[in-house]
């Protein structure tokens, strides 16, 4: 699947032709493409995108946290901060400014989702849900019907949460509990 192919599935859904080559594509469809998919990637911690980093420290903190972190460049949305490297270690308060994380967390390890703009690289919904949610988007300018705007965007909301479900399904993440009765025996 290529960039191409979503752009087409999206025009097809408002019952337009689809394009030979990007530069044919027409009604914003091009335009709208990235900003749809990064709304979509924010929407939900997707594994297909989450990745863990450490970023650097950076100037003095603020907000009454003791450090700052530069955010990686390719971050659209940040899931947790802990302290260690361990997913069973307590997450860390933070806050997201700008393009700076602020927490009390030394070292940082963050896990985010990252931005990706190349379809190859998505699973099968996540990108009818980018077609969908695309197609709703351009289907008033396009069809110059409201109506067919409102009833992909009803496609959309389903397709997103198709995409959802799917990608929750292949996350199992056992942690077990901690309590201070298993500790002490």
């Amino acid at each position: 699947m290529d960039r191409l192919s979503v752009i087409n599935a999206a025009l097809m859904k408002c019952g337009l032709p689809p394009a030979a080559s990007l530069p044919d594509v027409d009604w914003g469809a091009s335009a709208r493409f990235d900003d749809v998919t990064e709304q979509l990637l924010r929407a939900h911690a997707w594994n297909f995108a989450t990745t863990h980093a450490t970023p650097g420290k950076t100037e003095a903190p603020a907000h009454g946290y003791l450090y700052a972190y530069a955010l990686p460049a390719d971050c659209v949305r940040v899931i947790d901060v802990r302290p260690a490297e361990d997913i069973r270690a307590p997450q860390a308060r933070f806050s997201v400014v700008g393009e700076r994380i602020y927490t009390n967390a030394a070292p940082c390890n963050l896990r985010y989702v990252r931005r990706m703009t190349d379809p190859a690289d998505w699973p099968v919904d996540f990108a009818d849900a980018v077609a969908a949610r695309l197609a709703a988007e351009i289907a008033p300018l396009a069809a110059q019907s409201f109506g067919l705007g409102a009833s992909l965007l009803q496609l959309a909301q389903a397709a997103f949460q198709q995409a959802q479900a799917a990608d929750a399904a292949e996350r199992r993440e056992f942690l077990p509990m901690r309590s201070s009765y298993i500790e002490v025996r």
